[in-house]
């Protein structure tokens, strides 16, 4: 089965290191703006630690979850010394006996579920956060994704040439809050495998509204990689929120 999950890992491996120092800078940043330490990472979904050996060598404490058993056991098998920090579970429901000073939802992990399991997830995150904790959300920019569907644009992305991953992304006819993904995987032109996704597009402003309504009070709203303030025109954003 962990072959399944091949195209999650050749699909971000190149942003591995990219993605960490940023969550590091991003970090430091918050440091000394709020003059508080965080140490104690909690990355949910965490897929198989991607990030986790980089933030590791810069002195965090990383605990990952994820719902795939293939990813978790991938995880356990990269850092056998850290496998007791590795936990198969829900993000609506999984949780510690103790508080984390930060809660990581990284890469698109926001919106695979109805809206209330999604302020669900939310809540659980909240929990799992200690008083003033942060939490760090990169996704894409619900606001250019649903200009580019609207106008009935198509998002073709080609990740990796071996397995040759198209993503279709599209409005629900039914409900246009919603985009509609199909992933079509090759091998050696073969169609090997097809999923149909439903993912749920929050605008900046309604993530915004959720954070409040959840006990965060939003910090920032940057362009990923950057501490520049978002536009419309930007692809993917961060969100920066601290537990109040």
């Amino acid at each position: 089965m962990e072959d399944l999950y091949r195209w999650h890992i050749d699909t971000v491996e190149y942003r591995t290191e990219k993605d960490a120092l940023y969550i590091n800078r991003l970090l430091n940043k918050f440091s000394k703006q709020l003059n508080d330490t965080y140490k104690n990472l909690l990355d949910i979904p965490c897929g198989y630690g991607r990030h986790h050996k980089i933030l590791r060598s810069l002195g965090y404490n990383v605990y990952g979850v994820d719902i795939s058993n293939e990813l978790i056991n991938k995880a356990i098998q990269t850092y056998p010394e850290y496998k007791s920090n590795y936990f198969v579970g829900d993000m609506r429901s999984s949780s510690f006996d103790f508080s984390f000073d930060v809660v990581i939802n990284w890469f698109s992990s926001f919106g695979y579920m109805s809206d209330k399991e999604n302020e669900i997830t939310l809540d659980n995150f909240n929990r799992n956060l200690r008083n003033r904790g942060l939490l760090l959300m990169e996704t894409y920019n619900g606001d250019l994704t649903l200009q580019k569907l609207s106008k009935g644009k198509i998002i073709n992305e080609s990740y990796h040439d071996k397995i040759k991953e198209i993503t279709i992304n599209y409005l629900n006819k039914r409900d246009n809050r919603f985009s509609l993904m199909e992933e079509l995987f090759y091998d050696s032109e073969k169609l090997i495998e097809k999923n149909k996704i439903k993912i749920r597009v929050y605008r900046p402003k309604e993530i915004k509204t959720l954070l409040t309504r959840h006990g965060f009070r939003l910090l920032s709203i940057y362009k990923t990689y950057t501490f520049k303030n978002y536009s419309i025109k930007d692809r993917r954003l961060t969100f920066v929120a601290i537990k109040i």
